[in-house]
């Protein structure tokens, strides 16, 4: 059996996907309720806190532990929720594993994909103009020195930024990419719209998506813009 003391869904993600590599297809494994009655309420507390500091630049929680987020949170792991008799849940390892998450993902990395997701929300929320949101993004992540490749920092994105409060989707992906690795930072940018519906945001590389969109365009690569200047 293996305990999660922290309610965090960033602990959760990251707990979860460790054990499902652990596993071969078919074996389950037994999961305590976080914040059951066996936990002490020292423990409790500390958890709490915990989670608080990770989202405290949000101002916000990352959705309640529950039974329906627990199993989507299993699900992006490559684990089954099978049952649940009092605090203990049962897990089963499905024959393939999300290609969001990576073998070795240390808290220590958890907790830096989810500040860049943070300043990429801070980003959306402050610039309305497409140039400027990338230009911004793009001067901090030129100055960026992640320890991580670039497969893996996208790896990590994936798997944790769908669990942060927000705006969530592919922009906020895109920009927390940008904003953590130099490279991501000098790539060039599409944006594929559709008139009253929906968009689409990714490196240019990548755009499988393109025909979906009438509308669509490129913030090409090069120097970071300046930065405004202000009254």
């Amino acid at each position: 059996m293996i305990r999660l003391d922290a309610p965090s869904r960033v602990v959760r993600a990251v707990g979860l996907a460790a054990s499902a590599r652990s596993l071969l297809p078919g074996e389950e494994l037994e999961l305590a309720w976080p914040l059951g009655a066996g936990v002490p309420w020292r423990r409790r507390l500390a958890a709490i806190a915990h989670e608080a500091r990770i989202l405290a630049r949000d101002g916000g929680a990352p959705g309640a532990f529950n039974d329906e987020i627990l199993a989507r949170d299993a699900e992006r792991a490559g684990l089954r929720l099978v049952r649940r008799h009092g605090d203990v849940i049962t897990l089963r390892r499905e024959a393939g594993l999300s290609v969001q998450a990576r073998d070795r993902l240390s808290m220590a990395d958890a907790r830096a994909t989810v500040s860049l997701v943070l300043q990429a929300e801070l980003l959306l929320r402050v610039h309305a103009s497409p140039d400027r949101l990338i230009a911004s993004a793009r001067r901090v992540g030129a100055r960026s020195a992640s320890p991580r490749s670039r497969a893996e920092l996208r790896a990590d994105v994936a798997l944790l930024e769908p669990l942060v409060p927000g705006r969530r989707g592919c922009l906020r992906r895109l920009l927390a990419e940008i904003v953590g690795h130099p490279e991501a930072a000098r790539e060039p940018v599409v944006l594929g719209l559709t008139p009253h519906a929906t968009g689409h945001a990714s490196f240019a590389h990548t755009t499988p998506w393109a025909p979906e969109h009438p509308v669509s365009f490129v913030i090409p690569s090069g120097s970071p813009a300046p930065a405004p200047s202000r009254a």
